[in-house]
């Protein structure tokens, strides 16, 4: 890299151009690092070159150094700040950090500056569909398709449909990507998630044959592969599919281990697709005379399906200002951490139905009074609040008023490394304490859910 740059420096190229046009090529060579280090150079001589220092923001994202890339973005906008490349990047490596409202404010920026951008439209999709506001992304996709006709658009547009229960509709937008794209391995992938059907497991099994076949590396469709092999009675074909899917991807091994207990906890559990399909089944399954509760509103989306298939008042339990602690999950021996305030609307309260009512507020200060002037039985409730202490401080509150027929349907409950050690381990306890038992009526693979019925 450096007798790149000396060949271009001697030819009376100025230092910061010369340091810039060797990254380039060492860009397109495939060196990153080197190409990092000539741009550094770059910008090192000349911290007012602006394509040198936005090509630097841009290797950085690519290389997933998210925060390193924020820094340069930062820079950019004192430089130039009607640049809508530069609002656009920084808003992907935001969300990336999971800084999700500041990535949809500088992405709503871009859009300000140039309002007919495709590219700006499709990554607020992408950031809306990452805070489960699933109709504010259909919206942005569906803008972006209206000015560019584009595979992968439509595929993200099926994953906010199908996320809002509109499978057909989804469908209809795969079979689009597949039009522009008949090799595409991602369409065929969530087509084989819209297509899922415990008792008709063929078009399923067919759309993720043929992601493997075009991509033999997505690793996740082979787990869903391998699923259904074993849901299909063969063992063989399943285990070669998830041996490969491990191979791979070694996170997935939690998605094994979570299928294998699936078996073993239940063998009339039904195996369900989407969120709506899953809440329309436990909600059928409940005692209407009861409490309906969901701890864990974030945006809203789960409580707003559960309070269009229910008369009763659902009462919704959050500070909506994240987590109150860190979430800390075990992957072998490095951790991955939530950190606390992850999942915060900073205190935007989600709009819903009339028959919502919300207790803002941690659990411990809105639970002790609510129970105190709610003493009916519980026949529903939504846990998605991740933290082990957190789902503890439910139960404890909640133990007398659970009893046989309680339905609870748990979010992120497995399918995580270290699963068994947060909202199934606070729920295997408080069961064993509380002397009751249980069953499974529901799993959900494609979104970590499961539905369990309190039986004596």
């Amino acid at each position: 890299s450096d007798a790149c740059f000396a060949r271009l420096y001697s030819h009376n190229v100025p230092a910061a151009h010369s340091h810039r046009l060797a990254a380039n090529i060492l860009r397109q060579l495939g060196d990153s690092a080197n190409a990092i280090t000539q741009y550094q150079r770059a910008v090192t001589q000349d911290p007012n070159h602006f394509q040198a220092r936005s090509e630097l923001a841009a290797i950085l994202q690519g290389n997933k150094q998210f925060d390193a890339a924020l820094e340069h973005y930062e820079k950019l906008m004192d430089l130039r700040a009607d640049y809508t490349a530069t609002y656009i990047g920084q808003g992907i490596c935001l969300a990336n950090t999971k800084r999700f409202g500041e990535a949809a404010s500088t992405l709503k920026k871009a859009l300000q500056i140039d309002s007919s951008n495709a590219e700006a439209y499709f990554h607020l999709g992408e950031t809306y569909q990452l805070m489960c506001r699933y109709p504010d992304a259909a919206d942005c996709y569906r803008r972006a398709l209206e000015l560019s006709d584009v595979a992968a658009v439509h595929g993200s547009l099926a994953r906010a449909l199908r996320n809002q229960g509109d499978t057909q509709s989804a469908l209809s937008c795969l079979r689009r990507a597949l039009e522009l794209e008949p090799e595409n391995a991602t369409a065929y992938h969530e087509l084989g998630i819209c297509l899922y059907d415990e008792n008709n497991t063929a078009p399923a099994k067919d759309s993720f044959k043929n992601a493997v076949r075009i991509n033999p590396s997505m690793a996740q469709s082979r787990f869903f592969l391998g699923m259904i092999y074993a849901q299909d009675g063969d063992s063989v074909k399943a285990q070669e599919q998830f041996s490969e899917a491990c191979h791979l991807w070694p996170y997935l091994e939690c998605f094994v281990d979570s299928f294998h207990y699936s078996r073993e906890s239940s063998t009339s559990a039904h195996y369900l697709s989407n969120r709506k399909q899953l809440f329309e089944f436990a909600v059928t399954h409940a005692n209407g005379n009861g409490l309906f509760l969901e701890f864990g509103v974030y945006h809203g989306a789960s409580i707003n399906m559960i309070a269009r298939l229910t008369p009763n008042t659902v009462h919704g339990f959050d500070t909506f200002q994240g987590l109150p602690a860190d979430w800390v999950v075990s992957e072998g021996q490095r951790e991955n951490v939530e950190p606390a305030g992850s999942y915060t609307t900073h205190g935007q309260i989600p709009e819903a139905p009339d028959n919502v009512q919300f207790h803002v507020g941690t659990f411990e200060a809105t639970l002790h009074g609510f129970c105190h002037e709610h003493k009916e039985a519980v026949s529903f409730m939504n846990i998605d609040c991740d933290l082990y202490y957190s789902t503890r401080i439910i139960f404890d509150h909640l133990s007398g008023q659970i009893s046989h027929g309680t339905i609870i349907v748990f979010d992120d409950y497995f399918c995580f490394p270290g699963w068994r050690d947060h909202e199934a381990k606070a729920f295997w306890e408080f069961i064993k304490q509380a002397d009751l038992a249980y069953e499974y009526l529901a799993f959900n693979f494609f979104t970590g859910q499961v539905v369990v019925q309190i039986t004596s």
